[in-house]
């Protein structure tokens, strides 16, 4: 049996980051593990990495620097790029579902900022905004962790 192509359901769910945005694929790796993969998209001024780990869905953002592998960062979670774009307005959480309905979720909370978040993501902008981002990153993460405390 084939494996499943993620990059064409992407296509499906986001058709605006393809056709408004200019994102192409430029790479779809599956692991043998949980049935994981990811997926990378690039346009001229960001790249995007849909990530699924054991049947959750994410969404990172990262500049156009080299090396442009999905490993190689620095990446930033939607989560945090809407956080930052909002100044802490827009709150959110992944939902665990079918693959299907975690992109259709992702793709209506992505549209609305996606402008903003290739802007962010440019080069010159993301070099004087890097430190902010990062900021908003460590305030989640201490967030995340306060929750788990009995």
């Amino acid at each position: 049996m084939a494996s499943r192509r993620i990059a064409d359901d992407i296509r499906k769910y986001f058709p605006f980051l393809f056709n408004v945005h200019g994102f192409t694929v430029t790479s779809e790796t599956h692991f043998e593990s949980f049935g994981n993969w990811v997926v990378v998209l690039e346009s001229k001024e960001c790249r995007l990495r849909f990530f699924q780990d054991r049947g959750e869905v994410t969404i990172a953002v990262g500049p156009l620097w080299p090396p442009s592998g999905w490993q190689s960062g620095p990446w930033f979670d939607l989560s945090v790029v809407i956080r930052y774009i909002t100044q802490g307005k827009d709150q959110w959480e992944y939902e665990g579902d079918s693959t299907d309905e975690q992109l259709k979720r992702l793709a209506a909370k992505l549209r609305p900022y996606c402008s903003q978040i290739c802007r962010l993501f440019q080069k010159e902008v993301f070099q004087e905004k890097q430190q902010e981002l990062q900021e908003v990153q460590a305030q989640l993460e201490e967030e995340f962790w306060n929750s788990l405390k009995p």
